[in-house]
């Protein structure tokens, strides 16, 4: 078979933007969330499938700025990751932890082991969020 040196170079060039195009679609199904959170996760604000960390973040810094006078902590997360906020008194003091998995159940799993583990009691989970909107 005999192929012009025209044709190899439009069939090469059609294979390029097929290889960009895959990619940048992939890139683009990546998915960030963000949880912030006041001392203790007394309150929290979770945003999800937002298409980068910096949007998430934004978001959620916002939201928990608004209501608590911008006195927020916030963890970010991606893919398929998800993230669990618990909290628990210890010695009189509310305290919060975090947690960061792959999945949800492996997050709640984590988030009630962790409380537990820190000596929390009660243990609460206060949120379970994944990127992808899962929660």
């Amino acid at each position: 078979m005999k192929v012009s040196i025209r044709r190899a170079a439009a069939l090469a060039a059609a294979s390029i933007v097929l290889c960009v195009a895959s990619s940048s679609s992939f890139a683009q199904q990546r998915k960030w969330g963000a949880v912030a959170y006041t001392s203790g996760a007394v309150n929290y604000y979770s945003r999800w499938n937002h298409n980068s960390e910096s949007e998430a973040y934004a978001e959620a810094m916002r939201r928990c700025g608004e209501r608590n006078a911008g006195r927020c902590e916030i963890q970010t997360f991606s893919g398929d990751n998800c993230l669990g906020l618990v909290s628990g008194m210890r010695g009189g003091n509310r305290y919060a932890y975090w947690t960061r998995n792959a999945g949800f159940q492996r997050t709640r799993q984590a988030a009630q082991n962790a409380c537990t583990t820190q000596g929390y009691q009660p243990c609460n989970i206060r949120t379970i969020v994944c990127a992808n909107g899962m929660h």
